[in-house]
């Protein structure tokens, strides 16, 4: 939060704070911010409302790290748009998601965006790059789904739109 205020305190219009996970399951690192349950919230509106002392806009970004999250934080394998081997010893090879799994996903993007609002933010931004979700989705190294592209860019309006 320090860094956050600082930046506000140094006449910044608007503050846009980094990625917090929509879901328990999708952590990334130790020490991210989530926005997946009601406890969050008096947090969350302490951060905003530290943040609008200094007359600015704050935004919250919010992301699903999907193959990007880590197992030994979650206790769950990571999920992405297909099964693909990634090049990078940190991350495990990730499980399909269902289409149950992408309806899941798709709201808990909606209620975290309602849990920003009741928070105070501002405003909320889809983080959607470093290889998060809606990326995996739109790659053609790790969405081997038989699903066009099309498909793919409509699965991510139905987001914006429940957002």
């Amino acid at each position: 939060m320090q860094w956050l205020v600082k930046r506000a305190k140094g006449g910044f219009g608007i503050i846009i704070n980094c990625a917090v996970h929509v879901c328990q399951s999708v952590q990334g690192w130790i020490n991210e911010l989530g926005i997946y349950d009601d406890l969050h919230l008096p947090g969350l509106k302490r951060l905003s409302e530290t943040l609008k002392t200094y007359e600015n806009l704050n935004i919250i970004q919010i992301f699903h790290g999907a193959a990007r999250s880590a197992r030994a934080l979650t206790g769950k394998q990571p999920m992405s748009a297909s099964i693909y081997k990634i090049d990078n010893q940190n991350f495990e090879e990730p499980r399909e998601m269902s289409h149950k799994d992408i309806s899941d996903i798709l709201n808990k993007f909606a209620a975290a965006t309602e849990s920003a609002y009741k928070a105070g933010f501002d405003g909320v931004e889809i983080h959607e790059a470093n290889g998060y979700i809606l990326t995996q989705f739109l790659s053609t190294q790790s969405n081997l789904r038989k699903t066009s592209i099309v498909e793919a860019l409509k699965t991510e309006l139905v987001l914006f739109e429940k957002s």
